[in-house]
């Protein structure tokens, strides 16, 4: 990793509930996730960490700011800050579904169509990034 700067983590899908594995990869290192998907990253990394390709209106800015960031080291340091105060930890997912399932205490839901919910509510296959 010595070698790179950025780590592009794009998800095959945009899914709101899913990040893929790729981003904590590189969060293991002193790389910055460049991520695209269909998640709030904020629900799952620590402000000022990543950098998402949808903050941008264009790839040109896109662009810029990973130049800037290349060019100046003490921007780029700031997206390491957290490692101060945090690490990774890597939970397997089962047991996070597990813990929700026995200790959700809340209503539960109900779908009428669960495939329809699961495959085309909860995903978009088509991205929307124009280059």
């Amino acid at each position: 990793t010595d070698d790179y700067r950025f780590y592009f983590s794009f998800e095959n899908s945009l899914c709101r509930d899913y990040v893929t594995e790729k981003l904590f990869n590189a969060m293991d290192n002193y790389v910055i996730p460049v991520v695209f998907g269909g998640a709030d990253y904020t629900k799952f990394v620590p402000p000022h960490s990543v950098i998402n390709v949808q903050d941008f209106k264009t790839v040109k800015d896109l662009v810029n700011r990973l130049k800037f960031l290349a060019d100046n080291p003490e921007e780029y340091v700031k997206y390491f800050w957290w490692k101060e105060h945090y690490r990774v930890v890597r939970n397997l997912p089962f047991c996070e579904l597990c813990r929700v399932l026995h200790g959700s205490g809340g209503k539960p839901r109900y779908y009428e169509d669960i495939r329809t919910w699961w495959y085309e509510d909860a995903c978009q296959v088509k991205a929307k990034i124009e280059f």
